[in-house]
């Protein structure tokens, strides 16, 4: 089944990604308005916390020698099972940080000694609503990413997460343009339907004139190949003439999660809304332009490094703005930006699209 890009499907990622963002420092900001913060890095520091991670490790370790002992035979089925008990396993892990600052905020102090234990059971409701429920999987998404973002930008400062952020883009363009491991592990996740993805999909009809004579007849025939002809909401639309085709758009739990770091991390870091609210405005640029970026070169593409590239840019115009950096530093940053978006992303989707042209 062919794949398009629709306004429709960019505006849900969008508002998906805003809803991680704008959630997360509304945390945040609860948690400081309730001086709920002391208790967090009590929970998190304690002996119950240390041996709740210990054991999350263990599992997952224990999974992968799994995997390995049985990889001769049934190779297929027991990665489907690595998959799926990594993502419940991460999810535990993430989203029980998520709700672990919620209830800092919303539950009693009297309670405060549960704090803790009330977080994993309510991640592990969510775990299992995701595996009964696919219409929950966006959901389950943006709770694990949520707490990526609490936690990490509640432990780091402001200039160790933009420096983890910046490491993360260059690993994260060397595996998409250069080892294209990325694109292999995406498309296995995707094909997996793992909560590590939220996405965006609408089947939307298109006519034989936009896709010309050979390629729609070249389309039909895969179609019927793969019985995709079959389903009845392609059938309805090929029975009126019109050519069934996905718009579909995916993002990865580290495109939702890092940014929001940056942000609470900034808040936390200045104690002041301007400059984490900037820092979202500024990543909410770099998700639409990757979404452009995407629409317009139809290729995989890294979301890391150009959301790097929008903080970094806006960072350095809100140090100019607030004087919380000299100015050195704030140009030094606006000019990373510039660079790694201009030179990076553009002159790579360039230098692809040319090579394309001559192929």
């Amino acid at each position: 089944m062919r794949k398009i890009l629709e306004t429709h499907e960019m505006s849900g990622i969008v508002a998906l990604f805003l809803i991680v963002q704008f959630g997360g420092l509304l945390v945040a900001f609860l948690v400081t308005h309730t001086s709920s913060a002391t208790t967090i890095y009590q929970t998190l520091a304690n002996q119950q916390t240390a041996d709740f991670s210990y054991v999350i490790d263990f599992m997952l370790v224990m999974i992968i020698v799994l995997l390995l002992m049985n990889k001769h035979k049934n190779s297929e089925k027991w990665e489907h099972r690595f998959i799926r008990s990594f993502e419940g396993l991460v999810l535990i892990a993430t989203s029980s940080f998520a709700f672990l600052f919620a209830f800092t905020v919303l539950l009693p102090r009297s309670v405060e000694y549960a704090y803790l234990a009330l977080a994993i059971v309510a991640a592990v409701a969510v775990v299992t609503l995701r595996e009964k429920e696919r219409a929950t999987k966006n959901a389950a998404t943006i709770i694990s990413s949520i707490g990526v973002g609490l936690v990490l930008g509640f432990y780091f400062t402001f200039e160790y997460t933009l420096i983890i952020l910046g490491i993360i883009a260059v690993y994260d363009y060397l595996s998409v343009f250069v080892t294209k491991s990325m694109i292999a592990l995406a498309k296995r996740l995707s094909r997996e339907d793992t909560a590590f993805l939220i996405e965006e999909e609408d089947i939307v009809a298109m006519s034989e004139k936009s896709l010309g004579p050979e390629s729609t007849t070249k389309y039909l025939k895969e179609l019927n190949e793969n019985k995709e002809d079959e389903d009845p909401l392609f059938k309805k639309l090929l029975e009126k003439g019109k050519i069934p085709e996905i718009s579909s758009i995916q993002l990865g739990e580290g495109d939702l999660g890092l940014p929001l770091m940056i942000a609470v991390s900034a808040f936390f870091t200045f104690n002041n809304f301007f400059m984490p609210v900037f820092l979202v405005v500024g990543s909410g640029v770099g998700i639409v332009a990757t979404l452009l970026l995407l629409k317009k070169y139809n290729r995989p593409l890294p979301a890391i490094p150009p959301l790097f590239a929008f903080i970094a840019a806006f960072s350095g115009v809100a140090f100019l703005i607030t004087g919380k950096e000299n100015q050195l530093i704030s140009i030094a940053l606006i000019i990373m930006g510039i660079f790694v978006f201009g030179f990076g992303m553009m002159f790579e989707l360039s230098r692809g699209a040319r090579k394309g042209e001559e192929d």
